[in-house]
This record gives structure tokens, sequence and C-alpha cells, in this order.
């Protein structure tokens, strides 16, 4: 197999070499960052001065990060730059690159290389085919097949959102704004649509274009519900496979007889009405159950036995940002969910309240614009605390009550900024408490504020 790929082409630069990403902040560009990175290559990347948390996880991981945009970002010895898509040619690093004589690619270019790299599975959607890509990441990593990824989430007890594998197999889980035919190659052997929700006319014809551009080898295994998938399946001449829950007659795979206790979910998976496996996850929420049944119906097209599948799915232990259980804090217990619209939010605070009982539930949530603050979706939190979504005033208290129009009479407060969350937080919390952070991946890092606490606090008692 011809394994010539972009992780393989920084090999060999120059010595001294490196290898140069803007707005590591960027969706995938985090993860292509950690493809690179290995012991005989150099990466560097910038990220805003607001991302602490993401600098740090990333320089553990021996990647060179350096705070702002400006051209002092890009190092002396920059041989080839990468940027996420809108990055103007007049951008500060690319002129600096320029400069420089590096070479410079899209992540879209870069993505493209990557799926060359043996055959690519492409992940299209939001919350559950994030799930899906990192469960099938898991199986192929458990099956000592080695894959290459680039994830919108990290993957349990494998750090990280990217790694460059020697194995057949690569796994893509595509941001919106690569949904389109640049990242499709004649090496792609899947794409799976999943939880992709309402999209703009400029996402449609990304799609539309994707589909087309499938190789006639490839399948496109989609969810049932989305009406997408009926426009993307008039498109191209791959074949079409259908999973759904519970919904036989206009689907190929699907899950039955879902048992759930304590938000955990055990099924069972038939194909074209023949029984393939029966698995009981690990993880809380349906959300869950959706994407491991798109990754069984992925692991068994790529020739995966039923029994590697399953014993693989029940050791996996979630995604990050995906109800994900962050530890406890002077017996708080600590979720974070990346939920940002409302029916997402509600779901995922339900989800809470069903696995936590009467515990008094805080939810913390910063929406991507401060304009689109919700006004539904908490009414299973006994206290809201909303981050940079309010409007600063000199004499605004930082916690106040609220009049919803829920029976539970939800507490809402205010904090200007995560490091005030925190702050209130550490206030207000009691033991007992469960502590749900929603929205943006900044406030993902609230948990980790608290948890970075636990030593020092040790050493005071």
């Amino acid at each position: 197999m011809d394994r010539t790929s972009l992780s393989e082409r920084s090999r060999v630069l120059p010595r001294g070499a490196l290898t140069h990403l803007v707005a590591l902040d960027r969706p995938g560009m985090s993860g292509l960052a950690e493809l690179l990175v290995a012991p005989d290559r150099a990466v560097s990347g910038s990220v805003e001065e607001a991302s602490d948390d993401l600098a740090e996880r990333l320089r553990v991981r021996g990647i060179q990060v350096h705070r702002g945009h400006g051209p002092t970002s890009v190092p002396h010895e920059t041989s080839r730059l990468i940027y996420p898509e809108g990055i103007s040619r007049l951008h500060p690093e690319r002129l600096r690159a320029a400069r420089l004589g590096a070479e410079q690619s899209t992540l879209v270019d870069a993505i493209r290389e990557v799926s060359t790299v043996g055959d690519s599975i492409v992940v299209i959607g939001r919350r559950v085919a994030r799930v899906a890509a990192t469960m099938i990441g898991w199986v192929l990593i458990e099956n000592d097949l080695d894959p290459t990824l680039i994830l919108g989430s990290e993957i349990p007890d494998r750090l990280g959102q990217g790694r460059a594998g020697v194995g057949p197999f690569s796994v893509l889980d595509l941001p919106d704004s690569l949904w389109n035919e640049g990242v499709i190659s004649e090496r792609t052997k899947l794409a799976l649509v999943l939880d992709v929700g309402d999209v703009t006319p400029l996402q449609r014809r990304g799609l539309a274009a994707m589909a087309e551009a499938l190789p006639s080898s490839a399948i496109l295994l989609g969810s049932s519900r989305e009406p997408i998938l009926r426009e993307m399946a008039e498109s191209t001449s791959a074949r079409v496979e259908r999973v759904s829950i519970d919904d036989q007659p206009t689907s190929d795979w699907w899950g039955a007889d879902l048992r759930e206790r304590d938000g955990r979910y055990r099924f069972r998976t038939f194909h074209e009405g023949r029984f393939r496996l029966e698995v009981g996850l690990s993880c809380h929420g349906r959300r869950y159950v959706e994407a491991a049944l798109a990754a069984i119906a992925a692991c068994h097209l790529l020739e995966i036995g039923s029994r590697p599948i399953r014993e693989a799915l029940e050791e996996y232990l979630g995604a990050s940002r995906a109800f994900d259980m962050k530890g406890t804090y002077r017996g708080v217990t600590m979720i974070d969910d990346d939920a940002v619209e409302p029916s997402d939010v509600a779901e995922t605070l339900a989800l809470a309240r069903m696995v936590y009982g009467g515990r008094r539930l805080w939810a913390v949530y910063a929406p991507r614009e401060s304009s689109r603050v919700p006004v539904a979706g908490f009414e299973s939190a006994d206290h809201v605390l909303f981050v940079g979504a309010a409007p600063e005033t000199a004499d605004r208290p930082s916690f106040v009550d609220s009049s919803p129009s829920t029976s539970r009479r939800a507490r809402v407060g205010y904090a200007a900024d995560r490091d005030e969350a925190v702050r209130d937080l550490d206030r207000l919390l009691e033991p007992g408490d469960v502590l749900v952070t929603l929205g943006t991946s900044d406030t993902g890092t609230i948990a980790d504020a608290f948890i970075r606490r636990l030593p020092r606090d040790r050493r005071a008692r």
C-alpha cells in the first residue's frame, strides 16, 4: 500500500524544518497538528489569547504553541504553513510564511492528503456524528488496525484528537466548514451522514457535491431520519445504506429491543433482518445508542467481525464533551457536554436529572454568540449560570432570582467570563451537587480548573 501522506512528507523536510498551523482553535486544526507531530519532526501553531487549556494540551503533545496571530507567531524555520478556510492571503501569518518561502496549503488540502492514506471513512454531522467517529476509531485501535485519525472529540483513554497510524484505514470527522467535494478521494470507502440537522443552502450544495464525488465503490451510510441523505442518495453512484432505531421498513441496519438502566442502554442490532450482535454501552444517553448503531454498521462494512466490535464498544467509555464525566471536586459531580441548541441542552439536562435524581443540578452555559442566548432548554436545572451572555453593568449582582415559566423556578445568574464563573461556583457549589457545563469549549474547561486545584486542596488539609 502506498503510504505517502501529509504526515510522511514532513519526514523529508530539511533539518530544522517545521510545519506551522494557523488558528489551532478552529475545528479540525488541533487534530491535524496532533497527527503531524512526531519525535523526528516539529509542529507549531497559533491560538487566540483565550485558549489556555487547548494551548496546554497541545504543548504536552510536543506542539509549539504561539499566542496571537502576528508574524512573530510563525517560526523562522517554517517550511510549510497550513491554514483553515477564510484566512486571507493578507493574514499576518500567511504574509510571514510567504517571506520565508514556505509552502502554503489549506486545511481542505491537508485533509484530502490524509484521505488518500489507505481507505478513508469520512464522518459528516453534529453531536451523534462526532461520537460515532470516536467509536469507529476506538474499534479500529482495539483490533490492532492502527488507524490514522482526525477527530472532533477525543477518544477515551487515547489522548488527543489526531494520530498518524500505519494501518489500512483513516477516520476523518469533518467540521461543517469542510463539507465539500475537496475532501473526497478515490480512496474514500465510507461516508457517514448523521445528525446533520438544518443545513444552509451553501452546506446543501457542499453535501451534494460530496455525494457526487464519492467513487462508485464507496458506501454512503446515514440515518434514515436525515432529509439530506435522500438528496445525497440522488446525487451519488455509491451504494446507500440506512440506519435507524426501531424503523425497519426504511432501514438496512436497525437497533431494536432497547433496554435502559440509569441512562445506559443495551440493544440488539439487525442487518436486513439478520441479527448481528447485542451490545451493552457504558455511556449515558440515547445519543450513544444512535452513534453505536452507525459505528457497528460501519465496522461490519469494513469487515470487522461482530464479536470484536461488541467487545470494543463495551469497553468504550465515552467521548469528550458528550455527557463527559469529568470527575468530582469536593463532593460535586462534574459533567461536560457540547450542547448549544435548546433541544440539545434540554436533552442533556433531562439525562442528568434521570441519572442523578433529586440532587441539586447546576447548568453552566456559554452560547457561541452572546446574542443567541436560548430561553428554553433549562427546565430540568435548579440553577443556571450564563457565562458571557448578559450585558455588563456595574451594579449587576452575580446571582439573582429569575421568574421562568417552569414549575422548578430555577435561579439564574450571570458571569462575565470563565474565571468569574469559576469564582462564583467555588463559592456556591455544595457537596452532592451536580455541575453540567454546556455550550462553547471554553466553558467545558471549568471542570478542569477545579480538578487542577485538588492537589493544592489536599496539601492545605
